[in-house]
């Protein structure tokens, strides 16, 4: 497996400084970048899980996202990123979330030292190391058909997901990877200009995704599940500022999947094992509060034809409304 790692020499690292190294570990080739400024880049070489690229045996394209996607396209636009520079199928390629690692993924539109997506920050942040990680690992795989064939690197032909030569040689990039690993890392990574995209910008290229986020299979953030880990639902008050006076959690936990009900600075959780459950004994769950003071009329001005419609303020009441439903309508005007 190797590693091409990132070097960012300032603080606020400008997108176009890059100094390339590497570490061979393995058969898989994994091409990666580590800025130093962070906090986080505790060792001189990324590990397997932080890296940007994977290209395993198989021919199976791993793409890490440091931006995390929630409906808005971010790995898609990254994939794409990546893609246009190494020019794989589209079918062996699948985009996973990055492992949580700033020193990998931080947001560098925002400094880079912490990880962030939002702000639509996604391309800003991610368009020349991506662009560089996809272009680098192709060198490596041409560099190393060129060796294995005994030919011009010039001679090679990268292009979906294959190496060929007129000689008629050719191999697969994951075919290739292992060799690929033990390559010395380019010390210069040039892009594709503009008028040579085949992806970047083409209402052509079908989204990856289409289908999974169509279905329902397509794994969102609220997807992930890990071992032993317990889903929440809240019951927030009708009105803002509210608290818990008081809540029923019989019925609920008397249900399949509940593990508990407490009330919270801010409302009540349901806590259970999946979602269904939670949602299920939130239901069942009702709940007594109490608000706070309602505010003060706002008096008339100008004459009564002119003055603003105001409502008369609620008188406080008991607050015995079940939390998830609406307070009761105000008195007509």
């Amino acid at each position: 497996m190797l590693n091409i790692i990132k070097t960012l020499p300032n603080p606020k690292p400008s997108r176009r400084q890059f100094v390339l190294a590497a570490a061979a570990i393995g058969a898989t080739l994994v091409v990666g970048f580590r800025p130093t400024f962070s906090r986080a880049a505790t060792t001189a070489a990324a590990q397997p899980l932080e890296a940007y690229i994977r290209i395993a045996p198989d021919n199976k394209v791993t793409i890490l996202s440091s931006q995390f996607d929630m409906g808005q396209g971010a790995y898609f636009g990254i994939a794409t990123l990546a893609n246009e520079e190494l020019d794989a199928e589209w079918a062996d390629i699948t985009v996973e979330g990055g492992a949580g690692n700033p020193a990998f993924y931080g947001n560098l539109a925002f400094g880079g030292e912490f990880q962030l997506t939002g702000g639509s920050s996604s391309m800003t942040s991610s368009w020349e190391r991506y662009r560089k990680a996809g272009a680098a690992a192709r060198m490596m795989l041409v560099s190393a058909a060129a060796a294995a064939w005994n030919v011009p690197a010039n001679e090679i032909k990268a292009e979906k997901g294959k190496l060929s030569h007129a000689s008629g040689k050719s191999a697969t990039y994951g075919e290739m990877a292992g060799a690929a690993a033990t390559v010395a890392v380019p010390a210069d990574v040039p892009l594709k200009s503009k008028d040579q995209w085949t992806q970047i910008g083409k209402a052509d290229v079908r989204r990856y995704d289409t289908k999974a986020k169509t279905n329902g299979t397509h794994q969102f953030t609220i997807d992930v599940k890990l071992p032993g880990m317990k889903t929440a639902v809240m019951i927030h008050p009708p009105l803002f500022g509210a608290t818990v006076k008081s809540f029923d959690a019989s019925k609920a936990k008397a249900m399949k999947g509940i593990v508990d009900v407490v009330a919270t600075p801010r409302g009540v959780a349901v806590v259970a094992d999946y979602m269904w459950a939670a949602i299920k004994g939130r239901e069942v769950s009702p709940s007594n509060g109490t608000t706070l003071k309602p505010r003060s009329a706002v008096p008339p001005t100008s004459s009564p034809s002119t003055a603003p419609r105001r409502r008369s303020p609620a008188k406080p009441s008991p607050a015995t409304t079940a939390m998830w439903r609406r307070p009761s309508p105000p008195p007509p005007r």
